[in-house]
């Protein structure tokens, strides 16, 4: 990492043809930030200084900023002293993209609820082989904090069960599948808002849970895999069953 605020990866050309310069901009920009690891808070230069780095009119640059705040990894901070900064990119920025691009395609939320039991087992076993010691302590934590929870509180029950989830999929060490993961997560949650699990199949979760936490905690990969396939599996069910009139409703991008 380098604090020099001209510092770049490549040569920047803004007379390349074929390309928007707005996007080749935004592009070697976000280069420029992930060659010197600047952190979420951490300002971009001023803007007189980016004119002169890039050798753009202020237009292109002020366009390539906005496709960065769209994406998420810029804010705009207000004020004298303020500017493009770096912004703390979340699941739910990437599922807000994954959510319009599924929309145009006319995907429906079956898709979503059949992609989200393949990946589950995936990351419960890529979570025990992966055996990170970090990532089993805090698993640890999270058990604990569900074993703890008000199973008659409802939304604490929910916390805690994401919590777990989150945990597991942190542990898969595949950055991909975790954010994937994630983001489905969120795009089910829209969308399975009347699936209520009584007290009883609460503590039954909480069960599953353990045994699944335990498998990885072993080391046991394909008994975390089954288990969290049952899972999966009995929750999917039972949520289509719930949701039936919207299960092949296509995903509405609001």
């Amino acid at each position: 990492m380098t604090n020099d605020s001209t510092a770049t990866t490549a040569t920047w050309s803004p007379r390349r043809r074929n390309d928007k310069m707005a996007e080749r901009l935004a592009r070697h920009i976000v280069n420029d930030i992930m060659s010197r690891s600047l952190p979420p808070g951490a300002m971009l230069p001023a803007e007189s200084e980016m004119l002169a780095q890039y050798d753009v009119s202020r237009g292109t640059l002020r366009e390539a900023l906005r496709l960065l705040e769209a994406q998420g990894l810029i804010e705009v901070k207000p004020g004298p002293k303020g500017g493009p900064m770096i912004a703390e990119m979340e699941p739910a920025d990437f599922a807000n993209m994954l959510k319009f691009h599924l929309c145009v395609r006319n995907t429906t939320y079956r898709e979503i609820l059949e992609a989200r039991l393949a990946i589950e087992p995936m990351m419960a076993r890529l979570a025990a082989e992966a055996q990170d010691p970090v990532g089993i302590e805090n698993l640890r934590a999270v058990i604990k904090a569900c074993e703890d929870s008000d199973l008659d509180n409802e939304q604490e029950w929910f916390t805690t069960s994401d919590q777990f989830h989150h945990a597991v999929a942190s542990m898969s060490g595949n950055t991909l599948l975790n954010l994937l993961g994630a983001s489905l997560k969120l795009l089910y949650r829209d969308w399975a808002t009347r699936t209520i699990t009584p007290r009883k199949m609460r503590a039954n979760v909480l069960k599953v849970h353990r045994e699944i936490a335990d498998a990885i905690f072993r080391g046991d990969g394909a008994e975390a895999g089954r288990l969290m396939s049952e899972h999966m599996s009995y929750f999917g069910k039972r949520t289509g069953d719930v949701n039936v009139d919207t299960l092949d409703m296509q995903i509405n991008w609001n």
